[in-house]
């Protein structure tokens, strides 16, 4: 996930960007059937385990499912990588690709709307902050807002607009706009622009979501039904 599937990561150049995993499992019987719960699992990065220092998170796959049909972006994304980004792939999980569409709706145009303006609140955030890592607080400190924010900021937009019109979350952006987003996580955009950049594409938004083909909420029945074949097919082979 992350920069990697956008296609805009710059590790050797800024240092800012790090490697996200994200997946998602059907968890044993006890969590499955019983009263024990198990929602996500979010490792701390640690050199010395077998995942490293990688920013890793597994969800339930019914929390997952349930992070989709709010159309949270964080989450979304995983149902529309390439290929080769997939590190691990079941028949399982292929059923949700095939089925990706059922989760489209205008419910994910405000939650993009949404995730665009906290991103773009956050441009300044990190300037009186020190949370930041070293490589990232010297560019902070260098042009004077986030850089990464700012470019998070004008992507998702953009996302936003493609989403209205397509219904498709067009996650990877190296033949679209990935040049022009790294550039500017590199700080060759001035605040201003990106601003004014947002300004413009907040309101190329507005008129995408009037037009939109997208219906007001996903698919919930034809969701349910997936689920619970996977559910119910997976529960075959652990009891047989």
């Amino acid at each position: 996930m992350g920069s990697v599937s956008h296609g805009t990561s710059e590790p050797n150049a800024t240092g800012i960007d790090d490697v996200d995993i994200m997946g998602a499992v059907i968890p044993p019987l006890p969590y499955l059937l019983g009263w024990q719960r198990f929602e996500q699992w979010d490792p701390p990065p640690d050199p010395a385990s077998v995942l490293g220092e990688l920013d890793c998170t597994f969800y339930n796959l019914r929390k997952l499912v349930r992070l989709w049909l709010k159309s949270n972006p964080n989450v979304l994304g995983l149902l529309w990588l390439r290929p080769e980004h997939y590190l691990a792939r079941t028949p399982t999980f292929d059923v949700f690709i095939a089925n990706r569409d059922a989760f489209s709706s205008r419910i994910g145009i405000g939650a993009l709307r949404g995730y665009a303006l906290g991103q773009m609140r956050d441009i300044d955030k990190g300037v009186y902050r020190g949370y930041m890592g070293a490589k990232r607080k010297e560019l902070v400190e260098e042009f004077g807002y986030d850089c990464k924010h700012a470019a998070h900021t004008i992507r998702i937009l953009r996302m936003g607009i493609e989403y209205c019109q397509t219904g498709q979350y067009k996650v990877w952006r190296g033949d679209r706009d990935g040049d022009e987003l790294r550039a500017i996580k590199r700080g060759d955009w001035s605040r201003d622009r990106v601003l004014r950049e947002a300004d413009r594409l907040l309101l190329e938004l507005e008129s995408a979501e009037r037009e939109s083909p997208l219906p007001t909420h996903p698919d919930t029945e034809r969701v349910d039904s997936l689920v619970i074949k996977v559910l119910k097919d997976h529960l075959r082979g652990v009891l047989l």
